[in-house]
């Protein structure tokens, strides 16, 4: 290019003759200018989209990491909170039922007392690998310490207690042979359901009635479910005032 601007200055300066051949190489020149002005701004947008794919997909791992429980690879809570009232919203919308299982492990400080708590956080990492594994059309997470939730959209309170069942014998069945003498561990379940047509409106309501519950089970001794019921209401009122 610097060669025919040259030639078109000496061209002007009548310093070399008119020329076909300096027009010629003037329009390749200015052709070939475009065409790498064209490919440079083709490559500068794939580096740009590959740039702001590789960075959205750092985000999103971001925030997997963010709502994940490291130990169970569940939601943790504010993973599964978040979910939770998506969920909830949902079955607002749709006029359906929506139900919350909380599950404490029972008797966990004795495990982390006896045996100590990498056994401890290793019991905490089988059953979430088998929750994971055997129940996979719910929203579940790890709450905190050994206290799990589970959360669905759509099954009436009868249908909420056989789930609940259904997670009290797969955590019971959960094989921990080879960690803790006995092989096995229980949980408490506490199970809470609403229609939207009660006094249950949010996730906060619905989880402290579930809680209450289970606190229920615990009092009655551990390896069993308890719903909320109607006797709850007045505890659970008063705990939301205080909150």
């Amino acid at each position: 290019p610097l060669a025919v601007v040259l030639l078109r200055i000496l061209r002007n300066f009548d310093i070399v003759g008119q020329s076909d051949l300096v027009d010629y190489l003037t329009f390749l020149s200015i052709g070939a200018q475009a065409v790498l002005l064209s490919v440079g701004i083709a490559d500068r947008f794939r580096n740009l989209k590959s740039e702001r794919d590789v960075a959205s997909a750092e985000r999103e791992e971001m925030r997997v990491l963010a709502e994940t429980d490291t130990l169970t690879g569940l939601h943790n809570r504010r993973g599964f909170v978040a979910r939770a009232q998506l969920a909830i919203g949902q079955a607002q919308q749709t006029g359906q039922g929506v139900a919350l299982i909380l599950f404490d492990i029972d008797h966990f400080k004795r495990i982390n007392d006896k045996f100590g708590h990498d056994i401890g956080d290793m019991v905490l990492e089988r059953l979430g690998e088998t929750l994971r594994t055997h129940v996979k059309a719910m929203l579940i997470g790890r709450l905190g310490g050994e206290e799990f939730g589970v959360i669905q959209v759509g099954p009436g309170p009868h249908a909420a207690l056989q789930l609940a069942e259904g997670l009290r014998k797969l955590v019971t069945g959960c094989r921990l042979d080879d960690i803790l003498d006995g092989g096995h561990t229980t949980a408490s379940f506490g199970v809470a359901h609403a229609s939207f047509t009660t006094d249950v409106q949010s996730f906060e309501q619905l989880y402290v009635a579930a809680d209450r519950a289970m606190y229920r089970a615990k009092q009655d001794g551990g390896n069993t479910l308890r719903f909320f019921a109607p006797e709850m209401q007045a505890h659970t009122r008063r705990s939301l005032e205080l909150a």
